[in-house]
């Protein structure tokens, strides 16, 4: 693997040592869209892309459905119904990374739902949650 290699690497890392690098259970929705708007997320590139490594490993096996939408300028709504067809149609470049991100993004915090109305119900486990520390 060469330096580039290497540094492309660690750029599209969504790492838990950064706070602002991963997703976090207790992230709210605002937090999680502005993370996945910040996302490395290489136009076509499939392998090695964070955005695309979400869909595959949280959103499709949770969900039958990737629904992303987009203003009809840009070609409309669009759902996928398999990762493959999602990677297909990203590595083609007929979908742009910010719609990618947007829709990922949208996906995973509906999946997280569930842990925010937990946390809103129980705010003394949130602050449990907020007071963890990284330790490494």
């Amino acid at each position: 693997m060469c330096i580039r290699d290497s540094n492309m690497t660690i750029k599209g890392k969504m790492s838990k040592s950064v706070g602002k690098g991963a997703i976090w259970v207790n992230d709210t929705a605002k937090e999680i869209k502005e993370k996945y708007h910040d996302a490395f997320c290489p136009q076509k590139v499939v392998e090695g892309n964070p955005v695309m490594d979400h869909a595959r490993l949280l959103v499709f096996p949770h969900k039958n459905e990737l629904h992303i939408e987009r203003p009809s300028k840009f070609g409309g709504d669009i759902s996928f119904y398999s990762y493959e067809e999602l990677a297909e149609t990203y590595a083609k470049g007929e979908l742009h990374p910010l719609d990618l991100k947007k829709g990922v993004g949208n996906a995973v915090i509906e999946l997280l739902a569930p842990v925010e109305e937990y946390f809103k119900k129980k705010p003394e486990n949130l602050e449990k949650m907020k007071a963890l520390e990284i330790t490494r």
